[in-house]
């Protein structure tokens, strides 16, 4: 799973929103089971300060066979804490099978 935070360059770091965009392939037996780990993260990130909205792209082969997850925070502070966040890293590990 790939993850880096982007954000505009018009604004200084502190105060500018950051979006997380995650794209990850998941073993095609186990799209039912992963859309269910991406709902319970969903829940987790909402609640994670400075998290502001989220969209979730499933695959659609052939033309996108990768799952594409963005998470927008209002700052580049706040997302790095999401990334390196104990629940955020438990989350990844259960999903590990999946991938």
């Amino acid at each position: 799973m790939a993850s880096s935070p982007s954000a505009p360059t018009n604004a200084p770091a502190t105060t500018r929103p950051v979006t997380i965009i995650t794209q990850t392939r998941v073993l095609p037996d186990r799209n039912d089971d992963f859309a269910e780990w991406q709902q319970r993260i969903s829940d987790v990130v909402a609640g994670f300060p400075g998290f502001v909205d989220h969209q979730v792209i499933p695959p659609d082969p052939p033309q996108q066979v990768d799952w594409v997850i963005l998470q927008k925070f209002a700052t580049v502070e706040q997302a790095q804490a999401w990334l390196r966040s104990k629940q955020r890293l438990h989350l990844l590990e259960t999903a590990q099978p999946m991938l």
